[in-house]
């Protein structure tokens, strides 16, 4: 059994070597500390070269990404050494493929509504939720409905952090093929449905 730290903290990396070998667990293990790699797109590479791992321990604390991939998070960064030790020895972590479904979800925005998008992408082009209501013709009141909705889905702590979080990790253009695809999976649903009613009769 083998450990694979992935962080830039110096102090966090030192501290898991001298926990190194701790671990009940006979399989290969891969640590990432999420706090080390703000970037879907990054953190997707760190993975991927880790495939060959069982096990994955993601280390979290209260910034955006961890509440994103809090279903992926066993250890809170704050975490005592003797929690640090508890966590390595006993907590059966996330599979590889676990992980890289999660990760690819969020970046391909797979769990998102057409109107999710839609608000991402008005937060993404305007400086204020006023502005980014005005610019989808819907009332601010609306829109911050909208925009709790997201807090939800995303799992963040308000919506600020949300609004950051779609900020740092997608530009408009990109959120904007994702809703055209997103359409025309639609009309070819409905085109399918249609022929599907035309056999039928």
């Amino acid at each position: 059994m083998t450990y694979r730290i992935e962080t830039r903290n110096c102090y966090l990396r030192l501290a898991l070597e001298r926990l190194e070998g701790i671990s009940d667990h006979s399989v290969d293990t891969c640590i990432i500390d999420l706090a080390s790699f703000p970037s879907l797109t990054e953190l997707i590479r760190i993975v991927s070269r880790n495939e060959t791992c069982a096990r994955f321990i993601f280390i979290g604390n209260r910034g955006s990404f961890s509440c994103a991939l809090a279903s992926l998070v066993s250890v809170d960064s704050k975490a005592s050494l003797r929690g640090y030790y508890e966590k390595l020895r006993h907590c059966p972590g996330v599979s590889y493929d676990m992980a890289m479904t999660l990760l690819i979800n969020l970046k391909t925005m797979a769990n998102l509504t057409h109107r999710d998008m839609t608000t991402v992408h008005s937060l993404l082009l305007n400086d204020s939720m006023k502005s980014a209501a005005g610019q989808i013709g819907t009332r601010p009141k609306l829109f911050y409905h909208r925009v709790d909705t997201l807090v939800k889905k995303m799992n963040m702590l308000n919506r600020l952090q949300t609004q950051h979080f779609f900020r740092r990790e997608f530009r408009p253009d990109y959120v904007q093929e994702r809703i055209n695809e997103h359409v025309r999976l639609s009309v070819r649903r409905q085109l399918g449905l249609v022929n599907s009613l035309v056999l039928t009769e």
